[in-house]
């Protein structure tokens, strides 16, 4: 077991975040986009998971992955054909459809959270697991917590 307490003690963190091999668990409220980006690239060769909030939350963006939804694009194209055929009988029904499948198609492209990143409402707890050592600690995955703020670490071993 080791604790500290001091200005940066979350660097110790961060650097078990760089050299992890096996797994990261973050439970973290707030996680910078540099981190954020880190953590991405580490995802390749570790398992990841992520517990966060969805409040502001800077690096959030950062782990949403874009992605057309197939259902609705499909809903937007038999709208589009709708209108198309529609216009040989009223034109003010055909504009209608038009400017809906267009609407439609804009709503098929959403962002998501990968089922790796889960948001949790109301969240105030650090803790890191990296490989086999867990952290419990007052700084969250940003540079103020990592370097500039006053924060505790505790270390412990996972058994």
């Amino acid at each position: 077991m080791e604790f500290l307490l001091k200005k940066g003690a979350g660097r110790e963190i961060l650097e078990a975040v760089r050299n992890a091999r096996k797994r990261i668990i973050v439970v973290s409220p707030w996680i910078s986009r540099r981190y954020a980006e880190l953590l991405k690239k580490k995802r390749k060769n570790v398992e990841l998971k992520i517990y966060t909030t969805d409040e502001g939350n800077p690096g959030l963006e950062e782990f949403k992955v874009k992605r057309i939804s197939k259902d609705l694009a499909l809903v937007s194209l038999v709208t589009l054909l709708l209108a198309v055929l529609s216009s040989f009988y009223n034109i003010k029904v055909s504009i209608f459809l038009i400017f809906l499948s267009l609407f439609i198609f804009f709503l098929s492209f959403r962002s998501r959270l990968p089922s790796w990143v889960k948001i949790v409402d109301g969240l105030h707890a650090k803790i890191y697991i990296i490989d086999d050592i867990i952290y419990l600690t007052s700084a969250n995955l940003t540079h103020g917590g990592v370097s500039r703020n006053i924060e505790f670490v505790l270390k412990l071993p996972l058994e």
